[in-house]
This record gives C-alpha cells, structure tokens and sequence, in this order.
C-alpha cells in the first residue's frame, strides 16, 4: 500500500450498517473511505474502478456471500487485503473460518449491544489493530533484502535468536535431552489458515498430545476445531472441562474461556474455566503456558506461531525457567509478525520456524529419545 491515505471499501447488505461502519472510521488518521457496496458484484465494480488497500467485508449477504465474493477478490485483486465483519451466529462463523483459509487477513464481530457509542468505540478500536496491522505487513515486505556481502543481524528471522541470556545455557542442555509429554501452541491472526498446514501434515502416529489456544470468540473455535479436524489425521476437538487429551489428540480453547492442563496419574485433564481476561485474551495463551510449565516443567514444548501483540511471552518465560523448549514462527511466514516476534525479542526462542516445516519439526522432537527431565 502507497504512503499516502489507504483506501477502505465498505461492503455490507445493509445501509444502516454501511452508514454506522463509514461513521466509525471517519476521521482515523491515514484512512479515507473510497465506497460502499451493498452486495457482491457491485463489491467486485467497485474494487476494479477503485482499487482499495482494504475491504471490509459483511459474512452473510443474499446473492453472493462474503466467502465467494472474498474468493473472487483474492482472483481478481490478490493484493488487496480483506476483513470479514462477522455475526456471533454458528452460520456465521463457519463462513467466517473458511474465508481465512481462503484469504481474508482476519475477522472482526459486530459488535452486539444498543449502546451505539460503545458499539462504536469498540469497532473502532477492531478495525484500527488490524489496519495497522495491514499496514506494518506491507512495510515490512518492502524493505529489501540486505546484500550478500552485508553483515548479519544479532537476529533474523529463519535463524535461531543469538540473545538468548548466557545463564540459560545449562536449562537448554535439559531443554534439549527431555522429550516433551505435551506441545501448546499459541496463535492469533492468521491463525486458521495457519494451523490447517500444520494439523494436515502431522503424522497419524504423532505421539504427543496437543493443545491450542487461538484467539477467537464463542462458536468460533468450535467451527475452526470441526474444520480442522477434517483434513487432519489426529482429532481435533473444541475443549471442555474435564475432558482427557491423549497422544493422537488436538485441544483447542474454547473462545471465552480460559483453559489449563491438569496432569493425572491415568494422563492429561483439560480445565475450563471463566476467569478475567489475561492481557484483554479469553483464551490467553499465557495461562495455557504457565499452566504447561507447573504441570510439565521441561518435558512441555510451546509453539509461538502468528498473531497480534504479546500473548504468550510471559507463558513462555515460565516455560523457560522450568528448562522447557520453546519454538517461534519465522517472519517470513506469518500473517502477522507480532506473537513470535515478543517472545523473541525476550529471547525466549529456542529455534525459529517457517510453517511449512513446523509439522516436520515438531515431529522430530518428540521422537527423540528420552534422556533426561520430569517422568
């Protein structure tokens, strides 16, 4: 996207919601609404006459839905950049996770409520992160590669960070030795077309169960475990409390709740619970990871893949300081270069990953022998 305004197109079936979305954005510094649309040809005119940076695009429209108009954008447009506005309804988010698989940067829910000027202000604040977001994504695919013959950063992604603090050194001897009883995954935007690579690759007789946060809403994350579980060779499943996660299993925390892992003579316990937000996360992958490090010390391994913020870098310390191993999505392959890139930064990171070798290498540590840690 250019230096200059970035042009939003707004797309929605409804007048009254187109005119309350165009409200919201007036005057957000570095944006200007271009057009509206009100259903899905006259959405695909508008993108070819006027070439918008971003759409913001209703799931649920009569005629052409928001995934086959977002499938014709990604053919026409491959560079414009689409967010779905979502209803917190089952149909809704269904759609919802197909068209991140098929494309769309993220989603954002209509905000529920007859408070306007709350609606207002937290669609605002939504869109605004994900601008931003965008927006930093095309700025960092810009910058050109250094030359050959240049001096190499103290850290880069593909490569595993140089910073990590001199006193983890013997923690990452254990580290290394321990084959792990659980991986936790932590990840946000990008999150489902992301983890679709990954479930899909593992190997049937993976040995080591599974569990995920994903930042997502109720319905959510029950549609996004259902999809997953269909083109992975494990079991993907949405969590409930007091359900038991074995070797062949994916958890995935339900939206809105936060999740732990319980360890029990006859395996793991997964537990469900409502407390506050972590960090404005429900589920937060810091609990999940804190809760991994009391329950499994050095023989848990955490998995930092794409997202926005934070989440996760404190939940990894505490990994850490139990001698657990903890891997980071690479830049290069994430939607958004945030999640990975704090824990990095901490220098909490153990090795960085592209995407397309996670499955292969998350496989590779827990066939390795067990030569030391917790039994």
């Amino acid at each position: 996207m250019s230096a200059a305004l970035r042009k939003i197109l707004i797309v929605d079936d409804s007048p009254v919601y187109r005119r309350f979305v165009v409200g919201t954005l007036q005057g957000l510094p570095g944006y200007m609404v271009v057009g509206q649309a009100d259903d899905g040809v006259a959405a695909l005119q508008a993108i070819s006459s006027m070439r918008p940076d971003v759409v913001t695009l209703d799931v649920e429209m009569p005629g052409m839905n928001g995934l086959e108009v977002l499938k014709q954008i990604k053919q026409r447009s491959p560079h414009t950049e689409v967010i779905m506005l979502s209803s917190l309804t089952l149909q809704s988010a269904s759609l919802t996770i197909q068209a991140i698989e098929s494309g769309a940067f993220d989603f954002v829910l209509k905000p529920q409520g007859m408070d306007l000027d709350s609606n207002r202000k937290k669609l605002r604040e939504h869109l605004s992160e994900r601008f931003h977001a965008i927006a930093q994504n095309a700025k960092r695919h810009s910058i050109p590669r250094p030359a050959a013959n240049a001096r190499r950063p103290a850290w880069s992604p593909g490569l595993p960070p140089t910073s990590t603090p001199t006193r983890n050194a013997s923690v990452g001897q254990r580290r290394s030795a321990a084959a792990p009883q659980i991986v936790v995954i932590g990840i946000s935007t990008g999150g489902p077309q992301a983890l679709r690579t990954v479930v899909s690759r593992l190997p049937s007789d993976f040995s080591v169960p599974i569990a995920i946060v994903q930042h997502m809403p109720p319905l959510f994350t029950r549609s996004l475990a259902e999809e997953l579980d269909r083109i992975s060779p494990l079991h993907v499943f949405e969590a409930a409390s007091g359900d038991s996660l074995r070797a062949g299993q994916i958890a995935i925390a339900p939206g809105g709740f936060q999740m732990t892992l319980q360890r029990m003579a006859a395996g793991i316990t997964l537990r469900v619970n409502d407390d506050p937000p972590e960090r404005s996360c429900r589920p937060s992958v810091n609990v999940l990871f804190r809760s991994a490090a009391a329950q499994f010390g050095n023989r848990a391994m955490g998995l930092v893949m794409t997202g926005m913020g934070d989440d996760g870098t404190e939940g990894a310390r505490a990994m850490r300081e139990q001698g657990a191993q903890i891997l980071a999505q690479d830049a290069a392959s994430c939607v958004v270069y945030g999640m990975p890139c704090a824990v990095a930064e901490a220098g909490l990171v153990d090795e960085v990953v592209g995407l397309k070798d996670v499955a292969s290498k998350l496989t590779a540590i827990t066939r390795r022998p067990v030569l030391a840690g917790r039994s």
